[in-house]
Formats: structure tokens, C-alpha cells, sequence
């Protein structure tokens, strides 16, 4: 039997050395097929996690007083709310949500993470670990460092917390009245393109791990997607 080329496998342990963070970053934007692939053998989800997490938080301390301030006031004005309830909208609101919406967001990335893998695994026949399809998760949501700026200056302009680049910019939740038009303005504000990006830069990660064709990973991704909408829809709808 021949033995295999110490050169070849020096190359190999070479190629599969685990890439620092800004390498992976800039793999995101340039080249995520070949960052699939290294994260397969080397995944890695942490820094690109507390960074979303981090992402939230500037999101939410940099617009508070220009858009969640206006958002809630109009909210307990209608709603005819006790003075005591307005106090929520000052500085302790302010630091209750800059940690109950990172919390919250790094709690949906670890159940999304899980489905996702459930899916490639069960549904599309493929093998992905936990920390490999977590991996993909994590990384695909580094697209949201380039909306971050771009969704600051918009909510501070509307005075709304709630903004979307897509087609539920046209068609404001807060605009509607009735349970069909605020479920479908609710259901177009997931239309997003940076979260159909991140769905698209999923789909991608499932299809290389697992091992399962593009197309019928996008289709299992973005049936997914239109579940997550159709909830977040109902939920908006009922909540707002």
C-alpha cells in the first residue's frame, strides 16, 4: 500500500489551518462557497455571534431617543397608558431593551441554527453537526454589519424602530388598521434583502456541509423563511 506524501499532507494541514476572523469576514462578502468549505473541517461561531449581539445593542443605544422613544410614546398614547408606563421609555427602557433584544436575538440564532440542521439533515437527506450548520448561521449574519448603519440612519429618520429594505418600507406596519392588511404589511417587512441575503449565504453553507444540491437547499431555506415570515406576521399583527 503507498503510504501518503508527507508533502501532500503537510499542504493538506496547511489548507485546512483555521482562519483568522478577518479572513472569514471579508469571505462572507467575496468568496462564501470557499468559506463553506473551510468551515466544514473547522468550525467556528463565536466572534461572528457576539458581534450580532453586539450589533444589537449599538442598534438599539444608537436610535432610541430619535426612534423607540416616538415609536412607544405613539403606542401608549393610543392605548391610553397609566403616566407610571411612560417611564419605561426613558433611560431604564433604554437599558432593559439593549439587553433583552440581544438575548433574545442570540436565543432565535441558536433555535434557527437547530431547524436548519434539522432540515438538512432529515429533510434533505444530508449530514451537518450542530456547530458546523451554528458555523454557517453565525457567519451568514455577518452581512447584517453592513445594514446596520444603513437601518440607523433609517430609523432615526422615521422616527420608527421598525424599518425594512424591501417592500414592507412601502406598506408601514404602523400605517394599517385591520387584521389582513396589518398581517401582510407584518408578513412584507421580513421581505428584507439583507435577511434574504443571510437566507440565500444559508442555503449556500447547507448545500456545501451537507452535501445536498443548491437548488433543493434553497428551496428548503427559503421554505423555512417563509414560515419564520408568516409567524413574525401573526405575531405583529396580534402584538402591534
Amino acid at each position: 500500500m503507498t503510504e501518503p506524501s508527507p508533502v501532500v499532507a503537510a499542504d493538506d494541514a496547511v489548507a485546512r489551518a483555521a482562519w483568522p476572523f478577518p479572513r472569514r469576514l471579508a469571505a462572507v462578502f467575496t468568496s462564501p462557497r470557499t468559506l463553506f468549505e473551510h468551515l466544514e473541517h473547522r468550525p467556528t461561531w463565536l466572534v461572528p455571534f457576539l458581534l450580532m449581539l453586539a450589533s444589537a445593542v449599538v442598534y438599539v443605544l444608537t436610535t432610541w431617543d430619535a426612534a423607540w422613544v416616538p415609536m412607544m410614546t405613539e403606542k401608549l398614547d393610543e392605548a391610553g397608558a397609566e403616566e407610571a408606563a411612560y417611564q419605561m421609555v426613558g433611560a431604564t427602557g433604554k437599558i432593559m431593551y439593549s439587553c433583552i433584544i440581544p438575548i433574545f436575538g442570540g436565543v432565535f440564532t441558536v433555535v434557527y441554527a437547530a431547524i436548519v440542521m434539522g432540515a438538512a439533515n432529515f429533510v434533505l437527506g444530508g449530514k451537518m453537526s450542530f456547530k458546523q450548520t451554528l458555523s454557517v448561521v453565525c457567519h451568514a449574519g455577518l452581512v447584517g454589519l453592513v445594514a446596520l448603519p444603513i437601518r440607523i440612519l433609517l430609523a432615526n429618520m422615521a422616527q420608527n424602530a421598525q424599518v425594512t429594505l424591501g417592500p414592507g418600507a412601502l406598506f408601514p406596519l404602523a400605517d394599517q388598521e385591520g387584521f389582513a392588511t396589518k398581517f401582510l404589511a407584518g408578513f412584507l417587512q421580513s421581505f428584507d434583502v439583507f435577511t434574504l441575503w443571510q437566507t440565500v449565504l444559508v442555503a449556500i453553507g447547507v448545500s456545501v456541509i451537507a452535501r445536498v444540491g443548491l437548488k433543493a437547499s434553497l428551496i428548503a431555506m427559503f421554505g423555512l423563511f417563509v414560515v419564520f415570515s408568516l409567524i413574525g406576521a401573526l405575531g405583529s399583527t396580534f402584538g402591534g
